[in-house]
């Protein structure tokens, strides 16, 4: 009887103890998500002035296909990434006709690992950002042409002509990152610019989105973490900087060593808070996809639209802003613009918008 009742206060215990876990463990989220650094919940500080007229969808279709981003257009024609290294979409402008274009690569091991495709038809070009390599050829016929680049690990790519492109590379103690002009043919450095960040950040501090115009031949780095944006020519000469609305000036990261394979490397140690997302740098206007909401923002909006304000890059004016829906409850992935058109990419579908009137 007594190992019986033992055994009853036991189980009754362990019920106590589980249910008081529980407790302590919603207590902890609640008081994480209370002290923690949650972008949006609080004012952030800054109002947007909307277009009267929102984008205007034109064509939406659902795809058959996976996308994984947008990696050219045409007058006629836009090209997209799927998971398969070896091919790229090409569909038409008007998001008719769809063909698959082999590129007929000889993968080699881990070349999926970090890489970005650029398709400046009918020139194509493939950047290992790890092997600090490059892969070129022309659609149809493959990728005949390899070129090494004189320089450490890059983390994004930007094509300039189809002699040269830019690149941002990280040097070899890891600590910092580079701004380079570099040649297509040879792999040869042709301009350096030192891009500041904190000491020892490996260039997370100052981790920026490469965007080039060729309308106005304008190489613009937008910050992800904080709202600097800064304007250069072609030959990596500062024309003017200026900051997005947002007030997010000062965005400190904190980072630690981490060795990885015997290699010590500097990673954040700390969730990062993005203040941009994405950008597209179109004629006279920067198009920049903010990740926070004005205060003057309905919530409602902001959560089911991605929300892109406009500047004159020109003179760095900010012009106004203006929503791209969410398309079925899907998110907006990428997006481009050419000819007053946004097509814009989300997660099973692809979307032709009209640019609002203000930015035509």
């Amino acid at each position: 009887m007594q190992t019986i009742l033992s055994g009853k206060r036991i189980f009754k215990d362990g019920y106590i103890l589980l249910a008081l876990l529980f407790v302590l463990s919603i207590t902890t989220l609640f008081l994480l998500f209370l002290f923690s650094t949650v972008p949006n919940r609080q004012l952030n500080g800054f109002n947007r002035k909307f277009t009267v007229a929102n984008a205007v969808q034109i064509r939406a279709i659902k795809l058959d296909i996976p996308l994984k981003g947008i990696c050219g257009i045409t007058t006629h024609k836009i090209y997209f990434t799927v998971p398969n290294l070896n091919w790229v979409i090409s569909m038409r402008s008007d998001l008719g006709k769809t063909d698959p274009i082999y590129l007929g690569m000889k993968i080699t091991s881990g070349l999926d690992r970090v890489n970005k495709i650029i398709v400046d038809s009918p020139n194509v070009f493939f950047f290992d950002l790890n092997e600090h390599s490059l892969y070129k050829g022309r659609l149809g016929t493959g990728m005949s042409d390899t070129v090494r680049f004189q320089t450490n690990i890059f983390s994004k790519a930007e094509l300039l002509s189809d002699r040269t492109a830019l690149i941002i590379g990280i040097d070899s103690s890891n600590i910092k990152q580079d701004l380079l002009k570099v040649d297509l043919n040879s792999g040869e450095v042709i301009a350096r610019l030192p891009l500041k960040g904190a000491v020892n950040s490996g260039g997370f501090e100052n981790d920026v989105m490469l965007r080039y115009d060729p309308g106005t031949s304008s190489i613009f780095l937008i910050e992800y973490f904080r709202n600097n944006i800064f304007r250069l020519d072609t030959g990596l000469q500062l024309s003017y900087s200026w900051r997005t609305i947002d007030t997010v000036g000062a965005n400190r990261i904190a980072f630690e060593s981490v060795n990885i394979k015997g290699e010590e490397t500097f990673m954040p140690s700390t969730p990062r808070v993005a203040i941009n997302r994405d950008a597209v740098a179109s004629g006279k206007h920067l198009f920049i996809r903010s990740a926070l909401k004005a205060d003057n923002e309905a919530s409602g909006n902001f959560r089911n639209s991605a929300v892109i304000d406009v500047y004159e890059t020109n003179n760095g004016s900010y012009s106004g802003s203006f929503y791209i829906p969410d398309q079925q409850g899907e998110k907006l992935q990428s997006f481009i613009i050419r000819d007053s058109v946004i097509t814009a990419l989300f997660v099973t579908y692809v979307v032709n918008l009209q640019l609002p009137p203000e930015f035509r």
